[in-house]
Parts: structure tokens; sequence; C-alpha cells
């Protein structure tokens, strides 16, 4: 229950690999004109990802 909380408190979401987190990040910077990653995704990056224009 504590990470759910942690979770909704931070806005995050959650997938099941790091293809689909790729995927909705790329998504998202779509949607607000981003045309290329401003960050590199890795691996260990397993808890956050900061990823903003």
């Amino acid at each position: 229950m504590r990470n759910e909380i942690f979770l909704a408190m931070m806005r995050g979401r959650t997938t099941e690999s790091l293809d689909g987190a790729v995927k909705k990040v790329f998504g998202d910077m779509a949607n607000i004109g981003g045309t290329g990653p401003t960050v590199y995704l890795m691996p260990s990056a397993a808890y956050t990802v900061p990823i903003s224009d």
C-alpha cells in the first residue's frame, strides 16, 4: 500500500518493461511537442527516470 501512495504522490505510472516505459515517455513528449530524449535511459534507473523539457 505504501508504494502505491508514493507512486500517486509523484504522479508516477507503472509499466511491465523498460521498452513500455520508453514508449510511454516518447508518447508524452510527442504530445507536448518534444522531438527527442533529454536524458538517456539506463536499466539501473529503475526508480527514477527524469525526462523533461
